[in-house]
């Protein structure tokens, strides 16, 4: 009986030294295994979340937060060839911008036609001015501050009366009111003997002479990039005229629809 107890003793000695053993060398640092843990792993966990958050319910549908992707996609600025030409580059005062457009071919033909039209109108006992360069810049400078001011629906007495607090002084320095409703009376831009001929097959006949002139001094003043948008642009214009459009979304309604190209 004493044997059987003895070897018991032995056994659970032997068990507390195996187990005391155990726990000396679980607290050694050079035995125990590092937990290491992955940084993104928990940036992912949180944007997960974070994006759980954003989702809505709305009328029994779900609608997902996608976050923004961490790539960074390089985006390649489209190349830039706008340049002026050498018609322009060397261009100081605005004046010469002007006729850069509106050259002298043009203003030549609109006096022209501007002193026929008045010479086969105007009465017998009347005597019309011929209208000279000099006049017809006058007259395009004063449409300008016109517009400028954003008088134009204004009436011309009114423009110059005057009293200078409802007028504008310059406009009778210029020119009297007289003369320029005269030459906005019978200003013309091309032959109108020939006009219904060709409004057969062209409805901007009136104006495709000088148009045409406009587009290559355009064309002649400026390099254009080699990217570009096409967008629509309204003139607002309430005359008569066969093509002119209603677009309720702009703010003038009223107008000829112009395409253009436009650059950055």
């Amino acid at each position: 009986m004493s044997e059987i107890f003895s070897e018991l003793v032995n056994d659970e000695n032997s068990n507390n030294c195996e187990k005391s053993s155990d726990d000396g060398g679980s607290s050694n640092s050079d035995n125990e295994p590092e937990i290491q843990y992955d940084e993104s792993d928990d940036s992912d966990t949180e944007e997960e979340e974070v994006s759980d958050l954003r989702n809505h319910v709305v009328c029994g549908r779900t609608w997902t937060y996608i976050s923004q992707t961490k790539n960074n996609v390089e985006i390649q600025n489209p190349s830039r060839m706008s340049s002026l030409t050498i018609n322009s580059e060397h261009v100081k005062t605005i004046d010469e911008c002007f006729y850069l457009f509106i050259n002298k071919e043009i203003i030549d033909t609109v006096i022209r036609h501007t002193n026929n039209k008045a010479m086969e109108s105007v009465l017998p006992n009347q005597k019309w001015k011929l209208v000279d360069e000099t006049e017809i810049d006058a007259f395009f400078g004063l449409l300008l501050l016109i517009g400028r001011f954003r008088e134009s629906r204004e009436r011309k007495q009114d423009l110059w009366k005057q009293d200078t607090s409802f007028s504008r002084s310059c406009y009778a320095a210029i020119m009297s009111r007289d003369r320029f409703t005269n030459i906005l009376k019978y200003i013309r831009f091309d032959e109108s003997a020939t006009r219904d001929e060709r409004k057969s097959t062209d409805k901007l006949a009136p104006l495709r002479q000088i148009v045409n002139v406009f587009t290559e001094n355009c064309k002649k003043s400026y390099s254009a990039t080699n990217t570009g948008c096409v967008d629509e642009q309204l003139m607002t214009f309430r005359g008569r005229c066969s093509f002119k459009v209603y677009m309720a979304s702009k703010p003038g309604k009223y107008g000829i629809k112009i395409w253009t190209l436009c650059y950055a």
